[in-house]
């Protein structure tokens, strides 16, 4: 840190001999037009970080956002500014401790593997109360959801890992899963945005739509105080989901919405994840954080999520629930097989990448896990910058 002197030009005397200007201990006591510019060291790394805030906050040049930072030093940060842009939460070093000038931007998000109850959206009401609660006790600021956890995916249709031997579906079947779908303004929705707000967590998660006389599968986004941002319907239905699912929409919702402590979120349900030109209309809108909730438990996922995340320089979470045929117990499972009663059908695989490629949690396999991690938004502009110069 050093004073700033007026500098003569090169061949022109001074008329008078340089002074230096004396510091004082109460910058009040200076008059402004006089007070010593204070030089910072930033190391390189911080550029990529400050160039992120400088966009989002509507500064103008660095003038503005070095003392901003600085002031960030001394008082807590506030997260919403009047703009509604998105303002990162600073994470505690290592070893705790408060606020202190080596804190990184970090967002703090959480995958959940676990499995749906099946026909008992009551039941599946409440296990989603218990693990958001357990993710927000960790500081999450962001949950993500399986495909279709609250409703089920249809994996009962089929009796082994192949999905070839169908099992007899009938109408009375059809009724009790058409009965554990959503309406989105029905009260099942209701009492998962109450749930947003009281954990104060942005929320992602898969369901069984009920529209008119058709299922979707639908995706749905909460910020952290409870208000439905939007939802989004499947468009590219599997064969072993056509009996009971319809498609959706495909560009007319297509869901990215700014959060004021998770920054922008979206993304896509399972097999709309393989369609290039849907990704690439989230990638043009500056996605940071890509949701993919998914029923595909394959090695062949986890490299799919990889290349988004390259591809698209984000980070993205892709959440997948791990069952048992106990779990569709009258569907999966005869009288004479219960021995396999425990046999899983859908192993998990969920995983968390970063915009590098590299895994960052999972894939978990064979148990139902929460997976936490922080996530480094300065990642996003650096890795991105790595990629233009290269």
């Amino acid at each position: 840190m050093s004073t700033q002197e007026e500098q003569v030009p090169a061949g022109e005397p001074s008329s008078e001999p340089r002074r230096r200007k004396k510091r004082s201990g109460d910058p009040a006591a200076v008059p402004e037009g006089d007070r010593p510019y204070k030089r910072i060291h930033i190391p390189e790394f911080c550029l990529p970080a400050i160039a992120y805030l400088k966009r989002d906050l509507g500064f103008v040049n660095d003038l503005q956002i070095i003392p901003w930072l600085l002031e960030q030093i001394r008082f807590p940060p506030c997260e919403t500014p009047a703009s509604g842009n998105f303002v990162p939460r600073p994470m505690s070093p290592p070893g705790g401790g408060g606020s202190s000038a080596g804190q990184r931007l970090s967002v703090r998000v959480t995958v959940v593997q676990a499995s749906t109850v099946v026909f008992d959206t009551p039941s599946t009401l409440v296990k989603a109360e218990q693990l958001i609660n357990l993710a927000a006790s960790k500081g999450s600021q962001l949950i993500v959801f399986p495909e279709a956890f609250v409703g089920g995916y249809p994996r009962f249709l089929f009796s082994d890992d192949s999905g070839t031997k169908e099992v007899p579906f009938g109408d009375d079947d059809r009724l009790k899963y058409r009965a554990s779908a959503v309406d989105l303004s029905g009260p099942e929705v209701e009492r998962l945005s109450q749930m947003a707000a009281k954990y104060q967590v942005n929320m992602v998660m898969g369901v069984v739509e009920r529209s008119g006389t058709n299922l979707y599968s639908t995706v749905i986004f909460w910020d952290s105080q409870g208000k439905l941002q939007g939802s989004h319907r499947k468009s590219t239905i599997l064969h072993s989901e056509s009996p009971l699912w319809s498609p959706g929409e495909t560009p007319s919702t297509l869901p990215l919405y700014a959060t004021s402590s998770a920054g922008r979120i979206g993304g896509l349900i399972s097999s709309d994840n393989r369609l290039p030109l849907l990704r690439s209309m989230l990638y043009e809108r500056g996605i940071q954080i890509y949701c993919a909730p998914t029923a595909d438990a394959t090695k062949v996922w986890k490299a799919s999520m990889t290349h988004i995340a390259v591809e698209g320089s984000c980070f993205v979470l892709s959440a997948n629930q791990f069952c048992r045929q106990s779990d569709y117990h009258r569907y999966c499972v005869e009288e004479e097989e219960e021995e396999k009663d425990d046999a899983v059908v859908s192993p998990g695989g969920s995983v968390i990448v970063s915009p590098r490629g590299e895994i960052m949690e999972g894939p978990r396999y064979h148990g139902e896990y929460v997976l936490s991690t922080d996530l480094g938004m300065y990642v996003i502009i650096h890795f991105g910058n790595y990629l233009n110069d290269h």
